[in-house]
């Protein structure tokens, strides 16, 4: 008789991987606290199968993703040993690649005006292609409700002025800056180093 230890599931010989579960009873309840729960369609099976299994296609149009997450929230799909983001696999599968430099930004995100974004967004979890759109970065970064977007969104300064082409000026990282408070301050500092305060404010 085999001394090695069978599975805690029902009606299963197989050896303890972890938490007294075999390897697929283990990831079964990893992915669904429930070691009995149905398994995913076997990996050896279809691709576009084996990816579809895992959507849930709601009645917003959203396909959530429905297995495993990066930290910020967006679905990652294994294939072949290698990690893939979720929704750039779908693009990708029924679209096309993604232009070089560019990234998706998910559109079903920029017209949800409800949605505070991060990582609880449902949004990053959509993998639907046509709610999927090929930006730059500072698009992707300015379509959404981040203080960057807030701060860009803005038409003027703190102190009222425009930030029109004559009055604006960015600085390498990219920051606005008001020519006209820019300039009041300069005029200020000299006026202070002129008396002797140096670079008291």
């Amino acid at each position: 008789m085999s001394d090695r230890i069978p599975c805690a599931a029902d009606n299963c010989e197989a050896k303890v991987h972890a938490r007294g579960l075999c390897g697929p009873h283990y990831n079964r309840w990893k992915r669904s606290r429930d070691p009995h729960a149905e398994p995913l369609l076997n990996l050896s099976g279809n691709i576009d199968e084996r990816f579809m299994s895992r959507v849930d296609k709601t009645k917003s149009g959203c396909w959530l993703w429905t297995s495993t997450h990066s930290a910020n929230g967006y679905g990652q799909f294994h294939f072949n040993g290698a990690r893939y983001p979720a929704h750039v696999w779908a693009y990708e599968r029924l679209v096309g690649p993604v232009p070089d430099g560019l990234q998706l930004d998910h559109l079903c995100h920029t017209s949800d005006s409800s949605c505070t974004g991060g990582v609880i967004c449902l949004h990053r979890r959509c993998v639907n292609p046509s709610h999927l759109e090929p930006v730059t970065a500072r698009e992707n970064t300015l379509r959404g409700n981040s203080l960057q977007a807030a701060n860009a969104a803005k038409t003027h300064c703190s102190k009222g002025h425009p930030f029109d082409a004559e009055n604006t000026h960015y600085t390498a990282r990219g920051r606005r800056v008001c020519r006209a408070c820019q300039r009041a301050f300069t005029a200020s500092y000299r006026a202070r180093k002129k008396i002797g305060m140096g670079d008291l404010s």
